[in-house]
């Protein structure tokens, strides 16, 4: 695991970075467990990315507007997913902030989603409408987890509880640059 922190008074953050079980290998990039608490901005602009995001929120609520200029707002235990987007989205924390990053690769991040990545193109969706009761599951086991190795044990037996498993494409195919046919 590594740890990295930052605080000046007005702003704070720390960032626990652990690679997964070695079962995921492949399947799983790296987890980041975070929190922040930030009094000089509330709101920051998401760069436009060639990579899929599944963060969970774990505290305040966040809202997040999509490249298509949707916004949703995650509560206490909700995650969302993104896809690869050609412009930027923009992240709003209503208060401090904690939360689990799971790090994936766009093949696994569709197989999660059950959905062919075309379709959360330039977008933002809540993972409970695509992953179901799993996801709301694995959020409130999140919330409570003690510690950040906790919650990467949590997220290590994750695939086992969804309807998709990492690596299920669907009907999309990542090529071998990252790009995304289908």
């Amino acid at each position: 695991m590594s740890r990295r922190h930052y605080d000046d008074g007005a702003d704070m953050w720390e960032m626990v970075a652990a690679p997964p079980a070695p079962a995921l290998g492949g399947l799983v990039g790296h987890y980041t467990s975070y929190r922040e608490r930030t009094t000089s901005f509330s709101a920051r602009r998401e760069l436009a990315a060639t990579s899929g995001v599944l963060i969970y929120a774990l505290d305040a609520p966040l809202a997040i507007t999509g490249a298509d200029g949707v916004e949703i707002v995650l509560r206490e235990g909700e995650a969302f997913v993104g896809g690869i987007a050609d412009a930027t989205s923009i992240s709003r924390a209503l208060g401090p902030q904690r939360g689990v990053h799971i790090h994936l690769p766009l093949h696994a991040l569709a197989g999660v989603c059950g959905m062919p990545l075309a379709e959360l193109a330039n977008r933002v969706a809540p993972l409970a409408d695509l992953a179901g009761r799993s996801a709301r599951v694995l959020g409130e086991r999140l919330v409570t987890a003690s510690d950040p190795q906790d919650q990467f044990d949590l997220v290590d037996d994750f695939p086992d509880s969804t309807a998709g498993q990492y690596g299920d494409t669907g009907s999309c195919s990542v090529v071998g640059d990252g790009a995304v046919v289908g």
